[in-house]
């Protein structure tokens, strides 16, 4: 699907700002009652989300944008659920990655794409977890690394080196990657990257997230599950600004 931007039909079906909108235990309230209606969200003046909710509850595709009004991601909802694929984009319009969601839990291949199009890393979820082997692939299409999964708990790491060869992460590695960091598996410096998969790892105790280009605390909120307000108060953060490259703790 191209990437379009925000056009003035979409800006005109705002009926309620998201800063007057209050979240309890997931339901959205305006002045004490759930919120039946189309939620936007901005930061400063810019409109950057749209939201459109039934008796509190998200309902439709969930659409995020950039500063420039390029779309940045689609998460369609059913029910207050994630239900279908969410997709995220690089502001150029290309697709940045790819997650099935089935009843509220990723349900599937999650894909993540460079910006070139090319296939960047691939992952099977089972029931909201991650299951069987996921892989990492250079730019070029060879594959740079694979990590094997079992209900959520990394097993092992292969690195796979552009001459072909093979090695083992080490358990230092291994405890690295469950920490969050990057395995630099050759000297191409096409390693398996943190920051590449979906951070859902169910045997790590504190999931975090580091923010890329366009990252809202809402936008990262929905794509944790969690709130806005959670966020804030774990990294003191008292507004709404963050900063690329910044590391904050999600749950």
């Amino acid at each position: 699907m191209p990437n379009v931007s925000m056009s003035e039909q979409q800006t005109d079906i705002c009926q309620y700002n998201y800063a007057y909108i209050e979240r309890i235990d997931g339901i959205a309230y305006l002045k004490g009652s759930p919120v039946t209606g189309v939620v936007c969200y901005y930061e400063g003046e810019k409109l950057i989300g749209i939201i459109s909710y039934v008796n509190g509850m998200p309902e439709g595709v969930i659409k995020m944008y950039y500063e420039s009004g390029k779309l940045r991601q689609e998460f369609p909802h059913k029910n207050g659920m994630p239900e279908g694929i969410e997709k995220f984009y690089y502001e150029s319009g290309i697709i940045e990655r790819e997650t099935p969601y089935k009843e509220g839990m990723k349900e599937g291949i999650h894909k993540q794409y460079y910006e070139s199009g090319t296939l960047k890393s691939e992952a099977l979820f089972k029931n909201g977890m991650l299951e069987g082997h996921m892989k990492f692939y250079r730019e070029d299409g060879t594959l740079g690394a694979s990590i094997e999964y079992k209900n959520g708990f990394t097993v092992s790491g292969i690195c796979h080196d552009i001459d072909g060869t093979t090695r083992p992460w080490t358990n230092v590695e291994l405890t690295n990657w469950q920490n969050g960091l990057n395995v630099n598996c050759s000297t191409d410096n096409q390693a398996a990257s943190a920051e590449s998969q979906p951070q859902t790892r169910q045997a790590d105790k504190t999931v975090y997230h580091t923010v890329k280009s366009g990252d809202t605390l809402y936008s990262i909120a929905k794509t944790y599950g969690v709130s806005v307000a959670s966020i804030q108060k774990l990294n003191n953060i008292s507004g709404n600004s963050i900063k690329t490259g910044q590391r904050i703790i999600i749950k």
